[in-house]
């Protein structure tokens, strides 16, 4: 992909958590979940990290800033995702990364969150 055609990209302000839960949790969706992803036996929840403390939670993970892809996606374009997360990953830097029908989201764990703006930066980013 050229270097020119590379969307802004944005940090979202909060730290987001993750957190693993038994479909028969009485856990119930409302509005503070910035995603949730249902599979056959558990469902994930991706929330702001202050928000919600729950003793249902099988597994938590904290400490993930979220970077947005700043533009409208259509489903004809390739390549953007792969161009973000190489650089990424050939740094050593785990990732999540969740899609919606607009766009994609990446999400960093704080503690490599630095080295990767700097990473991306250089792989010809621009930050909004």
């Amino acid at each position: 992909m050229n270097k020119n055609l590379n969307p802004n990209l944005k940090l979202l302000e909060d730290t987001y958590s993750l957190s693993k839960v038994s479909n028969e949790s009485p856990l119930t969706s409302h509005n503070e979940f910035f995603c949730i992803m249902k599979e056959a036996h558990v469902t994930t929840y991706i929330y702001k990290q202050a928000q919600i403390e729950s003793e249902h939670f099988l597994e938590v993970s904290h400490g993930w800033r979220i970077l947005k892809i700043d533009a409208k996606l259509d489903f004809s374009q390739t390549g953007i995702l792969h161009s973000i997360i190489t650089p990424l990953s050939e740094s050593k830097i785990s990732i999540l990364v969740v899609s919606s029908f607009d766009t994609d989201y990446i999400f960093i764990k704080e503690e490599d969150l630095v080295k990767a703006l700097d990473i991306l930066k250089i792989a010809g980013y621009k930050f909004n």
